[in-house]
């Protein structure tokens, strides 16, 4: 941050990919875009301005491999694809104050049945607000850019994007 504020403060609230273009552009002194779905991590003061978020989405869809997930500052929820190539298992639930590390997957315990079911609830929430408001990616390789810049995107796997 500019001035080395906060330099080696630790905040603890939950942050969303969607909040990185707004902060950046906040202490960059630029103008956030109203297209921007996110809010700056942290308010005019340097204190926290993500107290209110409760829970962050993530998900992932690579090599045959399709997770996704949501967590809270307790719990993480991760839902995986049958028969993935790394063997995750279908549904993984953690608790994220005794274990920290996420070694210890108790989606199976029947006494979390519950947690596992209000997880996928919200996990469910948050996928019909990404499909009904979420900004749609634009087409990568549109026919303007130059052909080395396409054959660059299409090597490192961005060539199939689409709308």
């Amino acid at each position: 941050l500019p001035g080395e504020k906060n330099k080696g403060t630790f905040i603890g609230d939950l942050a969303r990919h969607v909040d990185l273009a707004p902060t950046i552009a906040k202490f960059a002194g630029l103008p956030a875009s109203a297209k921007w779905q996110g809010q700056p991590l942290l308010k005019d003061d340097f204190a926290s301005n993500n107290q209110d978020v409760g829970f962050v989405h993530s998900h992932l869809n690579f090599e045959g491999i399709e997770l996704e997930s949501v967590r809270s500052m307790d719990r993480k929820l991760i839902l995986s694809n049958e028969g993935n190539k790394r063997g995750f298992a279908p549904v993984e639930l953690y608790d994220l104050l005794a274990d920290p590390g996420e070694q210890q997957n108790i989606a199976g315990d029947a006494q979390r049945s519950p947690e596992v079911t209000l997880y996928k609830d919200r996990l469910q929430k948050m996928d019909e607000y990404i499909e009904k408001g979420g900004v749609q990616p634009m087409q990568l390789l549109s026919d303007d850019l130059p052909q080395e810049l396409k054959d660059q995107l299409e090597a490192v796997g961005y060539g199939e994007a689409k709308p």
